[in-house]
């Protein structure tokens, strides 16, 4: 079968890397380029409770580059799927199946939105503790269960042959007539522990072993539980503390996934997951105060960092690397300094093109030395522009221009001079405002 797996962070590698072990043409689609290259350019290694295994797979950072797929996988975090599942459009033909598997609420329903009810399925994975070790590289503590199912109604023929398929490529599957059991069973343990560590900023066996922080885990758990329980879901479980310290005790050395994303820098998923039980408690009420107060914990220290607030906005921008200026006039000024564009500054150095229709932010800082390409000027009319280009020894100007549609900001231009910098003009203003309307007609 060909497989299209969106998505190959940690957990989307594990899947890239097994399921193409079963014998599948896989294909590992991401944004981050500098993993593609590594899996391009040695395999992508997969290492941890299911063995050690480097494959060779076809990667790319192009989703139509793969052509239409049988299966798609659509593998990102929750947040991120209506961008993916409208990026995964090429890959999916009339026969093509949509497997979206995030954790928390609203993910499928997010791609059903956008490719069709009839065409995407469900998909949970609980007690993997994966992460990235490095581009290319991945590792995961468990290798528990992934559970299937229907948006609606019961496990149908293909699910079945969905189940089978994951089966032959080594994972533990189950199959569920019920997508909300299947939802909230991996949701209780997901608040237990993924604000709790979050916050601590501690692993899984960690917050087990300390009274307190397990006494927090237990009632976030207790609280989505209530809530599943308010709303009429059946759950495998009548004790959920038991059934989460279990979980846990299965991958005490992993970190969630929220907590690598804070440690990285990046927004976390904790709307979709401790978020969602007071929002969801509300409709039953039924008051959920521990995940309400992890989750008021959480915002706070995803948006305390320079970090996060460039992870947020290459999420918005759809683009590998943000890099903004503090010495920008008015309402184009952002900060940012050297130290939070973090290691691999520098991967872009070697592009010779830019789309900007799916990479508007195209200047990178390096070791303070400002890095653009030069074919940033291709994206451009207005001859004021590029005689600033000129200026600027032919490479870039200094424009950060915001890109707003209906009130939203779309796209970030971000294109810089290696020459020194000089005192802006009224006209260096306009020019920008020029360039964001051409950009606007390219994007």
């Amino acid at each position: 079968m060909k497989i299209a797996v969106v998505g190959t962070g940690a957990m989307g590698s594990v899947y890239a890397g097994l399921l193409s072990s079963g014998g599948h043409e896989v294909w590992a689609v991401d944004r981050w380029r500098e993993h593609i290259d590594a899996i391009r350019a040695q395999g992508l290694r997969v290492e941890g409770a299911s063995g050690d295994r480097t494959v060779r797979i076809d990667a790319s950072t192009d989703p139509a580059e793969p052509g239409e797929a049988e299966l798609v996988v659509l593998a990102t975090k929750a947040m991120d799927v209506t961008a993916a599942a409208q990026a995964a459009r090429p890959l999916v033909g009339p026969e093509t199946l949509v497997l979206s598997i995030q954790n928390g609420l609203g993910g499928p329903d997010a791609a059903a939105a956008v490719l069709g009810d009839d065409r995407v399925v469900v998909g949970v994975a609980g007690g993997f503790g994966a992460s990235v070790v490095a581009p290319g590289h991945v590792h995961h503590n468990g290798f528990e269960l992934v559970r299937l199912g229907e948006r609606s109604g019961p496990a149908t023929p293909r699910i079945e042959a969905l189940a089978e398929l994951w089966r032959q490529a080594g994972f533990t599957v189950r199959t569920y007539d019920d997508v909300d059991r299947l939802v909230w069973e991996k949701l209780v343990c997901n608040v237990a522990f993924s604000g709790t560590c979050s916050v601590l900023g501690r692993t899984i066996g960690d917050v087990l072993a300390n009274e307190h922080a397990w006494s927090v885990a237990a009632q976030c758990a207790v609280e989505a539980f209530e809530v599943a329980q308010a709303r009429g879901i059946g759950l495998g479980f009548d004790d959920p503390v038991a059934h989460v310290r279990a979980f846990g005790e299965a991958i005490p050395g992993a970190k969630p996934s929220m907590l690598l994303d804070l440690e990285a820098g990046r927004p976390t998923e904790v709307d979709f997951i401790n978020g969602a039980i007071p929002r969801e408690g509300a409709r039953v009420g039924v008051a959920a105060p521990f995940n309400e107060a992890v989750s008021a914990l959480v915002r706070t220290l995803e948006r305390g960092t320079i970090d996060s607030v460039l992870e947020e906005l290459r999420v918005v921008l759809r683009a590998d690397r943000v890099t903004l200026r503090q010495d920008v006039p008015g309402d184009y000024a952002f900060p940012v300094t050297a130290e939070a564009l973090g290691t691999g500054v520098g991967s872009l150095r070697d592009e010779r093109t830019v789309d900007l229709r799916n990479q508007p932010v195209v200047a990178l800082l390096q070791q303070g030395e400002q890095v653009v390409q030069d074919d940033t000027r291709s994206a451009f009319d207005d001859p004021a522009f590029h005689r600033m280009l000129d200026t600027y020894g032919g490479l870039a100007a200094q424009i950060v221009t915001p890109i707003f549609a209906d009130g939203r900001l779309e796209a970030i231009v971000s294109v810089h001079a290696l020459g020194a910098p000089r005192a802006w003009s009224n006209a260096d203003a306009d020019t920008c405002r020029r360039a964001a309307d051409r950009v606007r007609e390219l994007l």
